[in-house]
């Protein structure tokens, strides 16, 4: 004649049981990375990071094919001052003269957007090259003083919409016999 289950096995068993319930119930968490763990970009801009800085929402806004401004932000999470020294968009060298200096634990806005990013001392980067096509992307190599270099293939937007405010100066053309 069968036996009825003592009092501990059935406790046991109600504990495997819960055990399985919550490893079940925790296991979403457990197996699965929430997005909240993972950083989403939503902008049009490229976001990298190359040593201490992190290169934050690149992009070309342009107002004809062959000419724009580079706008985007660089932060610097390190303890020690760099500088963006180079630019290089499609095949045209771009120097930023002065070089364009990044404090240490701190944020440089390239470009301006709109009127939020008005202050003067924003530094701009007047761009031509014909590899610039508004609604194209073009490729844009960035060199630091004291961080690797970095290539991004970026986008190439129209000054419109949303890039309507961004300011694109004109080339300052070079004096004949210069």
């Amino acid at each position: 004649m069968p036996t009825a289950p003592s009092r501990r096995s059935r406790l046991r068993v109600a504990a495997a049981l819960l055990a399985v319930v919550m490893t079940g119930i925790s296991g979403c968490s457990f197996l699965y990375q929430a997005e909240t763990q993972r950083p989403v970009i939503t902008a049009d801009g490229v976001w990298t990071d190359t040593g201490d800085l992190g290169i934050r929402g690149v992009l070309v806004v342009s107002d004809e094919p062959g000419h724009g401004a580079l706008i985007g932000m660089v932060v610097n999470n390190g303890s020690t001052a760099d500088q963006l020294v180079g630019v290089k968009v499609g095949a045209t060298e771009v120097t930023p003269a002065p070089a364009i200096a990044i404090p240490a634990l701190g944020t440089v806005q390239i470009g301006q957007r709109g009127p939020d990013f008005d202050d003067a001392s924003t530094a701009m980067l007047v761009l031509s090259d014909p590899s610039l096509t508004p609604g194209g992307t073009t490729t844009v190599r960035l060199t630091f003083e004291n961080s690797p270099a970095v290539t991004l293939q970026v986008l190439v937007v129209d000054q419109e919409g949303d890039y309507a405010d961004v300011p694109v100066p004109t080339a300052t053309p070079t004096p004949a016999g210069s």
